[in-house]
């Protein structure tokens, strides 16, 4: 089969092709790479980005390392203008496309380059280019070699190229986290560097249980003073970070924001908007919120009481 894989990549149809470097995804033999890491470099990547991905082929691996690098040093001597533009934007998404291919591919040796890709994040940003390589790194080590390797670049807020980089991977983990099939499990060192960066949501995201700095840092923003809408919703997420920290008394610091709402006559929608954190408490703060309404505009009861009991429903939902 594969002797048959190998010739249809000599075939002229373009589909021909395709198949049969689908087909040598399931070699792991240096024939095998050796064929699709030519379609890859050559004119055919558009088809063999797909397979280059997906092949479990050590002998890829190493061509890619070895390539990567070599596009990494053309992009790092790029000059944005606009008579360059075509090939500026040409060899990115080369250097990209290889990137990605890494990313699958967890192969401890991949970190030396991913600290080169952060030591030319500068350069990269000039060129408008939001991307770095430490998600892939993230995959590949341990949580402690990923913070020894990127936690220096992360000084400064992301007004620096490369502070801004280190946490636009966060965000993005953030955004895809449920949809990754692996468990991926961050240093808690990033949660001192991303407090001084006042990284509120990043904070509540990558926070370990216990963690005493981080657990203050997300009790002060809880109290926050403002009144709207945004902060009503920030507050969702902050909650959930007390509750994975496994603070105790996250319930207390959710009955005295409610009623700093309440006192600070919020509108509406904003104390509407704080009830799906309310909610996060469970059905023993149905009867906080019954107390609460009395002596309540009839709006604001209103909305209190639908809550409580909608919290009450779901315990006897439980209970069966």
């Amino acid at each position: 089969m594969l002797r048959h894989a190998n010739k249809a990549c000599h075939r002229s149809k373009k589909g021909d092709t395709e198949a049969a470097l689908k087909a040598l995804t399931g070699f792991k033999s240096d024939a095998a790479a050796n064929k699709i890491f030519a379609a890859f470099s050559g004119k055919d990547r558009d088809i063999a980005f797909g397979p280059a991905k997906d092949s479990k082929a050590d002998a890829l691996k190493k061509l890619l390392l070895v390539e990567a690098e070599k596009a990494l040093a053309e992009v790092s001597l790029l000059k944005k203008n606009k008579e360059d533009k075509a090939d500026i934007e040409k060899k990115l998404q080369y250097f990209l496309d290889i990137i990605i291919c890494l990313k699958q591919k967890r192969d401890h040796n991949n970190i030396a380059l991913f600290k080169s890709c952060i030591e030319a994040t500068e350069q990269l940003a000039k060129l408008r280019e939001p991307y770095i390589a430490k998600e892939a790194a993230i995959l590949s080590c341990s949580p402690q070699e990923v913070f020894a390797t990127y936690g220096q670049y992360a000084v400064g807020t992301r007004n620096n190229p490369a502070c801004k980089r280190i946490f636009e991977v966060f965000d993005e983990y953030k955004k895809c986290k449920n949809s990754k099939k692996d468990k991926v499990n961050f240093d808690p060192a990033w949660i001192d560097i991303l407090i001084k960066n006042r990284e509120t949501e990043l904070v509540a995201e990558l926070i370990t249980e216990g963690h005493t700095a981080g657990i203050e840092y997300l009790r002060k923003q809880l109290k926050n003073g403002k009144i709207d809408y945004i902060n009503a919703l920030d507050s969702y997420e902050i909650v959930k970070g007390l509750i994975k920290a496994k603070y105790i008394d996250g319930h207390k610091d959710v009955e005295e924001k409610l009623a700093y709402f309440i006192n600070a006559k919020a509108l509406l929608y904003v104390i509407s908007y704080f009830m799906r954190t309310v909610a996060l408490m469970g059905a023993g703060f149905s009867r906080v919120l019954e107390e609460m309404a009395v002596g309540c505009k009839e709006e604001v009861q209103a909305i209190l009481l639908e809550t409580a009991q909608k919290l009450s429903a779901g315990e006897k939902e439980q209970n069966g």
